[in-house]
């Protein structure tokens, strides 16, 4: 019956497109006039954009008349969402032109990845985002997944822009170096990981109490009350055995990752990886799946996919998790100083109002934004996630300074309690595609950093309509932004030289020369940058530059949050340090961990420490937030001619009060 009411429906929309030619043939100037002011007004809404497609109507995504397969009748996306429209604004809108729709049968081609049956359905007509299903993005995963080994740089620039639904388990599997690139390996190896999980499963869950310690009791049984914590919002996480098979998940890796065990918010990162392997064995909306439907093989097969890509997952962000999680309390102060360099006005507020930003933005990282966005596109962020790669840690920074200032006005308005209130409750339930895409762009073009064009329109000439110095003044200068100078290649270059040769003119001894004629220079540390002319007898008449870069600001490292209960003991790891500016790749929007998005007012010499901000005392939490207590922000004053600061007994009395004082918070809601 299915078959038939397809092909009544593509006899229909065949009839509709003939008898649409056979009425445009006999249309009058007027309705042809009507026809393109429609069109304008399309066009003026969003709605189709020539060249670049950023605002995208749903239409079909292919030719239902030429497929063997209905694609309505692959349903395994779990969306909500029933948007008529959905925003594409992504990594390859900023890069290149997005090829146009094709309505050319995405069903011929076959994707031979061997560790799913069902990859040569044809793609799915999602309501999430539309631009992951364009049928010409889907032959483009089509052709990277089908060759006999993979190149992950593709696939990454791909996936970063969103998967289609029925591709995303397998592509989550390779970007996270779970099954391997080479297709001939990969039934194998998958194989081999999935026995490996049973037998673990064997060796430490299915044992009685008797054989385990006191710390593994109270851990499993941390496990067992937060597996019901888990997405409360979705009624296909209240089933019993799906809880079961969080917990044996969770169990089984927190017994063989002991340096972490397990910690509260860990079970928010299975999810995703569930819902999208189980999508390969159920169709509809999630909330409509039964797990009893699955054979037992099949339901160890996804707790299997799931334990190892939360094992790869969590491998590049181990001390997140290690004991008092310094790589989260270290994240959240450069997410701090991002914003702070991003929207000034909203920064201060919140200092001025004694919010630290461990009280809201604690549980983001830990959580990865589980908690604070609608479930249905949990999926879609995470592509972005999984496609960063190793780069992740570093740009989940960047996502969140744009996640945050989604509400920059709302924020500037609110008080101490408003904030906190308003921040652990954000307005997200009503988010679609649309508003993650923006998110995730304007996180992207931050993170891309910012170049600066030394002499502006003029370039690096001698007499420039604003002269170098005055141009200095004008802007803020930060670790991994760009100088651009533009010149005439052999006719002039750019020397870095040292203070002394930069006042002496001297171009005999430079540190770096730039010739090629367009060149750029970015800036790796903070201090002074000395540029001159490299052409006889320019930098005597001015041509010639300095740069003081921006120190980030040092911080007091906040004391240390006590782990979450049922964590396993590890050792103390080594204090959290402040936030450098340290450059790590990034496979899809950049490599500048830190950059300048903005020109900031001007700045002429290296900022000194802050003085030491006012600390409020949060509300006591909900039961279910997971955040640290209230970060101490001390900064004790530095004997001259040491960098280090002076530690006092009086200090060394408040910080053990305020660890004590710490400790008593955590534990009042974990």
């Amino acid at each position: 019956m299915r078959n038939n009411s397809n092909d009544n429906k593509s006899n229909q929309s065949s009839g509709g497109e003939d008898h649409h030619s056979q009425e445009s043939s006999i249309s009058t100037p007027e309705s042809r006039f009507n026809q393109t002011l429609r069109n304008v007004q399309g066009l003026l809404k969003g709605r189709s954009m020539p060249g670049k497609v950023l605002l995208t109507r749903r239409t079909e995504l292919v030719d239902q008349s030429n497929t063997q397969e209905p694609a309505l009748n692959y349903a395994r996306s779990f969306s909500y969402n029933d948007a008529e429209t959905s925003v594409s604004i992504s990594k390859e809108a900023f890069e290149s032109p997005s090829e146009p729709n094709t309505n050319e049968s995405v069903n011929k081609l076959k994707i031979s990845t061997s560790n799913v049956e069902n990859t040569s359905k044809g793609p799915q007509k999602s309501v999430i985002g539309a631009r992951a299903t364009d049928s010409a993005r889907v032959m483009k995963f089509t052709k990277v997944l089908s060759g006999t080994t993979v190149i992950l740089e593709k696939l990454r620039e791909l996936a970063w822009s969103g998967i289609p639904p029925y591709m995303r388990a397998d592509v989550w599997r390779l970007l996270l170096g779970y099954a391997p690139s080479n297709s001939d390996r990969r039934e194998g190896v998958l194989r081999r990981k999935r026995l490996e999980y049973l037998d673990c499963v064997s060796q430490y869950y299915d044992v009685p109490d008797t054989e385990r310690s006191d710390d593994e009791i109270n851990m499993l049984r941390q496990i067992s009350v937060d597996c019901p914590r888990t997405v409360p919002d979705v009624s296909f996480f209240q089933q019993e055995q799906v809880q079961k098979s969080l917990e044996r998940i969770l169990y089984t890796w927190a017994i063989r990752h002991p340096a972490s065990g397990y910690v509260q918010g860990i079970n928010d990162l299975v999810t995703p990886f569930l819902v999208v392997f189980l999508s390969e064995y159920l169709d509809g909306n999630v909330d409509g799946w039964s797990i009893s439907d699955l054979s037992s093989d099949q339901i160890s097969t996804v707790e299997a996919d799931c334990y190892w890509c939360l094992s790869k997952l969590l491998d590049g962000m181990q001390d997140h998790y290690t004991f008092a999680q310094p790589g989260i309390q270290r994240l959240v102060f450069k997410l701090k100083e991002l914003v702070r360099r991003i929207d000034e006005p909203v920064s201060r507020h919140v200092e001025e109002q004694g919010l630290e930003f461990l009280q809201f933005a604690f549980r983001w990282f830990n959580c990865l934004l589980i908690r604070e966005i609608p479930f249905q596109l949990i999926s879609r962020l995470w592509d972005t996630y999984l496609a960063e790669g190793d780069a992740l840690p570093d740009f989940l920074v960047y996502i969140f300074a744009s996640f945050l200032l989604t509400w920059s006005e709302e924020l500037k308005k609110l008080d101490f309690q408003e904030l906190v209130m308003f921040l652990q409750h954000l307005p997200t339930h009503n988010w679609t595609d649309q508003e993650l895409e923006m998110v995730l762009s304007r996180a992207f073009m931050w993170h891309k950093g910012y170049k600066f064009y030394v002499g502006g329109r003029d370039g690096w000439v001698l007499k420039p309509s604003e002269s170098y110095n005055h141009w200095a003044e004008s802007n803020r200068f930060q670790v991994n932004d760009t100088l651009y100078f533009k010149y005439n290649k052999g006719s002039d270059s750019v020397l870095v030289v040292n203070k002394d040769n930069f006042f002496n003119c001297n171009t005999s001894n430079p540190i770096q020369k730039l010739d090629e004629g367009n060149s750029e220079f970015k800036f790796d540390r903070s201090g002074p940058f000395y540029f001159i002319s490299g052409q006889d007898g320019n930098c005597a008449n001015g041509q010639k530059l300095i740069i003081i870069v921006l120190a980030v600001r040092h911080h007091q490292t906040p004391p240390s949050a006590a782990p979450p209960q049922g964590s396993a003991p590890a050792p103390a790891p080594a204090p959290a340090t402040a936030p450098s500016s340290s450059s790590s790749p990034s496979h899809a929007p950049s490599t500048n961990p830190v950059t300048s998005p903005v020109p900031a007012p001007a700045v002429t010499t290296t900022p000194t420490s802050s003085p030491p901000s006012s600390v409020g005392t949060a509300p006591t939490p909900s039961e279910d937030v997971t955040s640290p207590p209230p970060g101490s922000n001390q900064n004790s004053t530095a004997p001259k001619g040491n960098g280090a600061y002076g530690v006092t007994a009086s200090s060394v009395l408040v910080s053990s009060v305020v660890v004590l004082v710490s400790l008593a918070f955590v534990s009042s809601f974990y």
